[in-house]
């Protein structure tokens, strides 16, 4: 895993009210949170080009949704990082070397495997999200906050994606 850390080139250097401890506490967790909500979206969209099955449509609609929350958050938090004078890696070879989730299969699938894989895979991220906001909270209550609702969202996303099984 990459590491992150506060731009310093001379003429780039972005105020924040945090220190600069917490700037580097707050970095560790935001930009595996952009990685993993990235890895979402891409990971969403080929199963919803992939699925197949007699619930087709409903599912590959939900991915849509699904993929639209992931796409805003992860710039939300991108953003977040760079409010606090860290550029966000949001690049193919950042995400791809960074996520812990193995890539789908570039195959077909049933509309049930579909459902499976991303109920795991939402469940993995809320998990991360819940451990990454309490290493934060002593740091920076708006990064703590920024991660509880997101995994408020995950947590919403894990019931009606489960539900459909």
């Amino acid at each position: 895993m990459s590491t992150v850390s506060p731009d310093t080139t001379p003429g780039t250097q972005i105020e924040t009210s945090l220190t600069p401890q917490a700037v580097a506490a707050v970095a560790a967790v935001m930009q595996p949170t952009v990685t993993d909500l990235i890895d979402l979206a891409l990971t969403g969209k080929q199963l919803h080009w992939a699925v197949v099955g007699p619930r087709f449509k409903p599912v590959h609609e939900h991915l849509d949704e699904l993929i639209e929350e992931y796409r805003e958050y992860s710039d939300t938090v991108a953003e977040y990082l760079s409010t606090i004078g860290v550029v966000p890696d949001g690049r193919a070879v950042r995400v791809a070397g960074d996520t812990p989730m193995d890539p789908v299969d570039a195959t077909f699938m049933t509309d049930d495997a579909v459902i499976d894989l991303m109920t795991a895979r939402i469940k993995g991220v809320a998990t991360s999200l819940r451990q990454r906001s309490a290493q934060v909270a002593d740091a920076d209550s708006a990064a703590e906050d920024l991660l509880i609702e997101i995994t408020r969202v995950l947590d919403k996303q894990l019931w009606m994606t489960s539900a459909q099984r």
